[in-house]
């Protein structure tokens, strides 16, 4: 752990799933990236976690990580301080993640930078709000870079630089509708078996896609391809108000959209280069992927 300023004055980034939701769970290519549109800190007075705070320490405790010295959060809540945050929950952005994040830097035991390493612990602690968790989010949000892990397992890091030329015609599209994630894994590799062709389109676009971004090239088609072979291959994902928007966008060529995380509502990914603000009535809010 810092020092009580730096900790004070560190933020927590958002995190999206620019590319490989899905089919990163079937050895795809996958690239997450902080975003700082949204972002949770360490705050005094505010009472807005307290009681998922006091359920997530509970959960520590009970597991006893050796990694964690929990004594130092519970010193820090008894200071009045708390995690505050405009991350929308629930929407795919990483909310649990940037928590988890942030309990992780105040109470971490040692010195350990191994990514891996990492990845392993936030992953055990994030897991109390999802059951499971592969510590992609907050890894992402700890470290504030944008992660590119390849199919071989091998994992590089991105300058968010680079994602701010290559993502400029990129967009949120918040659909204002609830995230109903639950099933949807269960659903995706049944669709995988019926859908294998499609499958390795998306995959091989994937790859293709991210390697384009980090080159500097343009990303337009392959994003419009990947729009495309989700309408078609996970329609279960996509709420009805959406797939029309979605059908739209790839009949008229204004816009494309994708999923944004696990999809079911909550924010999805827009690309348009004809400069549109909103879409449905709703703003599309832009990325940005720098502390600013």
């Amino acid at each position: 752990m810092g020092k009580k300023e730096d900790i004070l004055n560190r933020i927590y980034p958002a995190k999206i799933i620019l590319f490989g939701e899905y089919t990163v769970l079937v050895g795809s290519d996958v690239l997450a990236a902080p975003v700082h549109t949204f972002y949770g800190k360490w705050s005094r007075g505010s009472q807005e976690y307290a009681d998922v705070m006091d359920a997530f320490l509970d959960y520590l405790t009970i597991h006893g990580f050796e990694f964690l010295n929990l004594q130092k959060l519970c010193d820090w809540i008894a200071q009045g301080y708390a995690f505050v945050s405009d991350i929308p929950s629930g929407c795919g952005l990483g909310s649990s993640g940037a928590l988890t994040a942030a309990v992780y830097e105040l109470c971490s035991a040692d010195e350990v930078v191994v990514p891996g390493v990492l990845q392993k612990r936030l992953a055990l602690m994030e897991s109390f709000f999802h059951g499971t968790s592969s510590g992609l989010d907050p890894l992402v949000s700890l470290l504030n870079k944008a992660i590119h892990k390849r199919p071989d397992g091998q994992v590089m890091f991105i300058e968010t630089t680079v994602l701010t030329k290559g993502c400029e015609y990129l967009r949120l599209y918040d659909s204002q509708l609830p995230r109903k994630s639950k099933d949807l894994v269960p659903i995706f590799f049944n669709l995988v078996k019926t859908h294998k062709e499609i499958l390795e389109l998306l995959i091989s676009t994937t790859g293709r896609i991210i390697k384009s971004l980090t080159a500097g090239r343009s990303i337009g088609e392959d994003f419009k391809r990947i729009s495309a072979r989700q309408l078609e291959m996970m329609k279960p994902m996509i709420p009805d108000s959406v797939s029309i928007l979605w059908e739209q966008g790839l009949r008229t060529g204004d816009f494309a959209l994708k999923l944004c995380g696990s999809g079911g509502g909550g924010y999805f990914l827009c690309y348009t280069e004809s400069g549109m603000n909103s879409l449905n009535g709703y703003d599309l809010i832009p990325i940005n992927f720098h502390n600013s």
